[in-house]
């Protein structure tokens, strides 16, 4: 029970749990707002997706990738529901576009950091089947985007989507978090893993 914030997870959640995104070094959503998870988890399917939506464009703008026209293509097409045309459509095209695009920001050794990696599975979660699983994944993507600044992101959603506007579960201090555990903006760790 600890591990969802005190509460017991509904059975949706705990369907869920074992295929939510992980990002290494960083805790998993429900470690940075229980509260937030269950509120999300109680909303319906058509809030979960808006949700899910929505954090997949806040982690494009926040890691400089929404005006690359690619991109912008691609959070149009999540927004129509439609497939994702090249070069998103493809995981080898998508790392050529990522990596030969000089539009792309690079971290100090010249390669796309967490951020950009973060935001573009932000974009591919909230295109998930599951628009539970969709919402939680694009989140915590659009979260480690924000680096630090992930409270106030959390803060927005709470605001854009009443329905989740319940009081935050944070740590004592939320960003000790991301201070201990997590990498900078301008770290250039490894992409998204699954865990």
């Amino acid at each position: 029970m600890d591990a969802w914030g005190g509460r017991l997870p509904s059975d949706r959640l705990r369907d869920v749990r074992d295929k939510l995104r992980g990002f290494k070094g960083y805790p998993r959503l429900v470690g940075l707002d229980a509260a937030l998870v269950h509120a999300i988890d109680a909303t319906g399917p058509e809030d979960q997706r808006a949700l899910a939506r929505w954090a997949a464009h806040r982690a494009c703008v926040a890691a400089g990738l929404s005006d690359i026209d690619w991109v912008a293509r691609g959070l149009a097409e999540l927004d129509r529901v439609e497939p994702f045309s090249p070069p998103l459509d493809d995981s080898r095209r998508l790392r050529d576009a990522v990596f030969s695009d000089a539009r792309v920001p690079r971290s100090h050794d010249g390669t796309p950091g967490l951020p950009q990696a973060a935001a573009l599975a932000a974009l591919f979660d909230a295109a998930a089947v599951d628009p539970l699983k969709a919402a939680l994944d694009a989140l915590l993507a659009a979260a480690v985007t924000h680096d630090t600044e992930y409270p106030h992101l959390f803060a927005e959603v709470r605001r854009t989507f009443p329905a989740t506007a319940i009081e935050a579960d944070l740590p004592s201090s939320p960003l000790c978090y991301f201070e201990a555990a997590g990498p900078t903006r301008s770290s250039s760790r490894a992409s998204p893993t699954r865990s």
